[in-house]
């Protein structure tokens, strides 16, 4: 989330709920993280402002706050405020009139307590959330002492403890402001240790091209490179290098089916990267939902059709980012979703057609709703469900499984309605759009044909989760 989005949410529920609510949510930007349990304890110990005049928040305003799109679930009645957002409103408490300094120091010492019993725990996530939390308040307070203990704490670590570390270094960078003195000793202790070399193989393919009858007119058998990552049990994820390159994104208004939110076309310059070779499957999902948490929980089998080698459905776009930052924190490579143009760019795989068939599509080779016709096709079959990846036996000219249909696919940038001021270059579009929307691509065996199209766009909310819905990774990795 980028600081103009963290503004627009914040005025948002200033506009809705009202300034004692905003007072309340500026305070409760202080945890860095937040439980129903904790909110309600600092409602009721922060009613005046630092002058003793009444703030007037009601005891809804907890619910409100945590429901609200200023907080995100985590786990199990637990929440966190985006960083972005969490900053703005501790600006704003320090520099209001009404607070300053002083609240900070009140809420500092407010935090120490409540999270001081839970420091010796025998539950292990309980005593590194009271930690985070009690280095939170000690910063304000003692900053020296507190980069000492982060000191001592790095250096006991094993060099693979990833997830120790990804959690030290997210609170640092949320403690940057009041630790900002002892950065230069901090960050060179907590980088990652650095992550085991590609093996890059080879692997040979076949791709079709179809008629505007949706028959197959020629056959083309193409090489690719990729690589193999282990996720434990002998399951791999394949990772197919797409090279850097250029291409017209968006759709021509001749080409059947096209939307004004394909346009206008425009020309986007993509840097070489990795793509899953096909979308995350079941058995995937189940091996990565197993490696340590790296900021919520995930169900280990929230498919609604079952099959190791079915693509995994019902899933978050938060879920989906989890799943990348777990993969991320076991082998040290930056493994994501794919931006919007970098997705477009391959699937297209060098076509400018409707699909990367042709300007037509075929129950025979993808799997989506058949009922009606595009181009000449006259053929039908509606499956109804999922089918396992790859099971036509025939791919893109990159190298890439499923592009048209099966399980939409989750991508990182935020929704906008067109594509005027899009970027040129293929990271993902973040700057001004809806961040409460984010985009899926591909369509799925649900979809009409219309809709499995390569420039076809579709959005939903991060939160949302359906039977239609995957997503596949993207990895760029320093070789």
């Amino acid at each position: 989330m980028n600081q103009d989005a963290a503004i627009r949410r914040i005025f948002a529920f200033k506009g809705r709920f009202g300034e004692a609510h905003f007072y309340f949510a500026c305070h409760a930007a202080f945890p860095l993280a937040l439980t129903p349990d904790l909110l309600y304890r600092l409602w009721a110990n922060f009613q005046t402002d630092s002058y003793g005049e009444p703030l007037n928040i009601q005891w809804m305003a907890v619910a409100d706050l945590l429901l609200s799109s200023l907080c995100e679930e985590v786990g199990h009645e637990l929440y966190e405020m985006p960083l972005e957002i969490r900053n703005a409103l501790l600006q704003e408490l320090k520099q209001n009139n009404r607070f300053g300094a002083s609240r900070i120091h009140e809420l500092a010492e407010f935090l120490a307590v409540q999270v001081s019993r839970d420091l010796d725990s025998t539950d292990i996530d309980l005593r590194d959330y009271a930690e985070s939390q009690y280095w939170i308040a000690l910063a304000y307070i003692k900053p020296g002492r507190v980069a000492e203990e982060i000191q001592i704490k790095i250096k006991q670590l094993k060099l693979d403890d990833y997830t120790e570390r990804r959690r030290i270094n997210l609170l640092v960078e949320t403690l940057s402001v009041p630790l900002r003195d002892f950065l230069p000793k901090l960050l060179p202790i907590i980088a990652y240790p650095q992550s085991a070399s590609l093996q890059i193989k080879t692997f040979g393919f076949t791709s079709v091209v179809l008629d505007k009858n949706g028959q197959k007119i020629s056959e083309h058998q193409y090489n690719a490179k990729y690589f193999e990552e282990k996720l434990g049990n002998g399951i791999t994820l394949e990772m197919v290098e797409i090279s850097d390159g250029e291409f017209i994104m968006g759709s021509p208004r001749v080409e059947e089916g096209s939307l004004d939110r394909e346009k206008p076309q425009h020309k986007v310059k993509v840097a070489s990267f990795f793509l899953g070779k096909f979308p995350v499957t079941q058995a995937q999902w189940e091996a990565v939902a197993e490696l340590p948490k790296a900021k919520r929980d995930l169900m280990k089998n929230p498919s609604t059709f079952k099959g190791g080698n079915l693509p995994v459905e019902c899933i978050s776009w938060h879920d989906a980012v989890e799943f990348c930052e777990r993969l991320t924190l076991k082998t040290g490579r930056n493994y994501r979703l794919p931006s919007e143009s970098e997705w477009e760019y391959a699937c297209r795989a060098g076509t400018t057609t409707a699909f990367h068939f042709g300007d037509a599509i075929s129950s025979e080779f993808a799997n989506y709703r058949d009922l009606v016709s595009y181009g000449n096709n006259s053929k039908r079959l509606y499956r109804g469900e999922t089918t396992p990846v790859g099971y036509f036996n025939f791919a893109n000219s990159f190298g890439l499984y499923d592009m048209h249909g099966n399980v939409f696919e989750w991508c990182l940038d935020y929704w906008h309605d067109n594509y005027e001021k899009a970027p040129n270059y293929s990271g993902a579009w973040t700057i001004e759009g809806r961040d409460s929307l984010h985009i899926l691509r591909g369509g799925s065996w649900n979809e009409l044909p219309i809709e499995c199209r390569s420039a076809y766009r579709h959005r939903d909310h991060p939160n949302g989760k359906y039977f239609f819905v995957g997503f596949r990774v993207a990895c760029t990795p320093s070789m």
